[in-house]
């Protein structure tokens, strides 16, 4: 017997450097574009103000935990074709500030 998957989407926020990139825009595309994610994988992303680091922020909703994990793994500059249990750690660690969103 198969089970079905159900997706929960989940909620993280990001600090983006913009060093070698226009904007915020162009740096939450770059990483989009690493992660191989669809469009449909991220439901919406929003500006949040900047921290308290002064770094711009970005509040992103994914589909999925999972395009949460793969997204997250390319913003902390990690290889995603060369994923183990090191990456996986991390990744959790980061996304434990995250929420699932229910509706």
């Amino acid at each position: 017997m198969t089970s079905a998957s159900i997706s929960t989407p989940f909620q993280a926020s990001y600090d983006m450097v913009c060093e070698g990139v226009k904007n915020i825009w162009e740096a939450h595309g770059l990483i989009t574009a690493e992660a191989e994610l669809e469009t449909s994988d991220i439901i919406s992303v929003r500006y949040t103000g900047e921290n308290y680091n002064n770094l711009p922020t970005l509040e992103v909703l994914f589909a999925s935990s999972s395009a949460a994990k793969v997204y997250t793994a390319v913003y902390l500059g990690m290889d995603i074709g060369d994923w183990d249990v090191r990456t996986d750690e991390e990744v959790n660690d980061f996304l434990a500030y995250g929420e699932f969103v229910y509706s």
